[in-house]
């Protein structure tokens, strides 16, 4: 039972190894300790990703990396007043965007997207469309500057991610050292109550050359 493991651990384990409960740190729990960022926020993008922070990390990630390709083929686009590509371009960076919680940027993209359906439009009038021209000459920069301040906020993140996730590194070696030291004594239903990441191969008990394996499972 969990008083008989507590008093197990309190025994054996050195103690520069016990710590009070409120040290104990989950993983997913330090990654969502993160600032709030002016551009980015990561709460509606965990949103979009299930709620799960993995998940939003590598779409974070791959957002930014491709970043510089879009937005050249973006800039290329409106230098050339190929409004056609630049609206199909502009409408997949407002979805984007969104996803990962840019909401700025997505609301703003919106914005150039109707102005672009307008001018493609057949069913607009001469004014509508140079009104609308104009519209997205004066705001695309403002949008691309935008872009980048998106994307800086998001490798941001991804960096304070990888700062939080480094702090856990003693955590998951203590927890391999306490698993490892009591699997012999603990049933493997005890193991799946705790939300072990290491899970007993309950074959190795039979094998005299090796009395005690531990799987890295995470399943």
């Amino acid at each position: 039972n969990p008083k008989s493991l507590e008093e197990m651990l309190m025994q054996y384990l050195p103690i520069d190894k016990l710590h009070a409960p409120s040290e104990q740190i989950e993983k997913e729990e330090v990654i969502q300790q993160t600032p709030s960022y002016d551009n980015l926020n990561v709460e509606i993008g965990l949103q979009y990703s299930a709620g799960m922070p993995d998940m939003y990390r590598s779409i974070l990630t791959m957002f930014c990396n491709l970043k510089d390709e879009k937005k050249s083929k973006m800039q290329e686009a409106f230098d050339n007043e190929n409004w056609q590509d630049y609206t199909t371009l502009i409408h997949a960076l407002k979805s984007t965007s969104l996803s990962i919680g840019g909401e700025q940027m997505s609301e703003l993209a919106k914005q150039l997207e109707t102005a672009g359906k307008i001018i493609i439009s057949s069913e607009t009038t001469d004014l509508e469309k140079l009104q609308s021209i104009e519209y997205i000459k004066q705001n695309h920069s403002n949008a691309m500057n935008l872009y980048d301040k998106l994307v800086a906020d998001g490798k941001n993140y991804i960096e304070n991610c990888i700062e939080l996730l480094s702090l856990t590194i003693q955590t998951e070696d203590e927890k391999f050292m306490i698993f490892s030291f009591l699997s012999i004594n603990l049933e493997i239903s005890e193991f799946r109550k705790l939300n072990s990441p290491f899970i007993i191969n309950s074959s190795s008990f039979r094998d005299k050359k090796s009395p005690l394996k531990l799987d890295n499972d995470f399943s």
